[in-house]
């Protein structure tokens, strides 16, 4: 299947696993594959679709497997608003944060590409969900 899938086999498995596998058989390392296949392929819209479904039923995504598919949507042209919108869709997870090294490159690449307006916009959409450290 890795090596060279179509992509209605990939769906068909993908469905297999939402629908029949319990959240506790679906390991963080399936999804990892799930995901590198869908980027390796291109698949974004269906990919979106799958993480979306998987984090909001607190599968256990990986934060590194999470990094590299928002960074995936970020570089799919039309999709770079839906890469913001599931970095505020984290908060709300138990498996991934928002953190530093998730949203440096979503800044390094606003910085390059746009306007300085456009950062601080940026920046005030994700201010809104990171958590500050609190000293106990």
């Amino acid at each position: 299947m890795a090596l060279h899938p179509k992509k209605k086999h990939f769906k068909k498995i993908v469905a297999h696993l939402t629908e029949y596998e319990s959240k506790e058989n679906v390991d963080s390392q399936l999804i990892d594959l799930i995901t590198f296949i869908g980027i390796d392929q291109k698949y974004p819209v269906f990919l979106g679709q799958t993480m979306k479904f998987l984090l909001q039923n607190d599968y256990a995504v990986n934060p590194a497997t999470f990094k590299s598919f928002v960074l995936f949507l970020e570089r799919c042209k039309g999709f770079e608003e839906d890469a913001k919108r599931f970095v505020v869709l984290t908060s709300e997870t138990k498996h991934v944060q928002v953190d530093y090294d998730l949203l440096r490159p979503l800044f390094l690449r606003t910085i390059k590409n746009k306007t300085g307006n456009e950062v601080l916009k940026l920046f005030e959409q994700f201010r809104k969900n990171l958590k500050l450290n609190k000293a106990n």
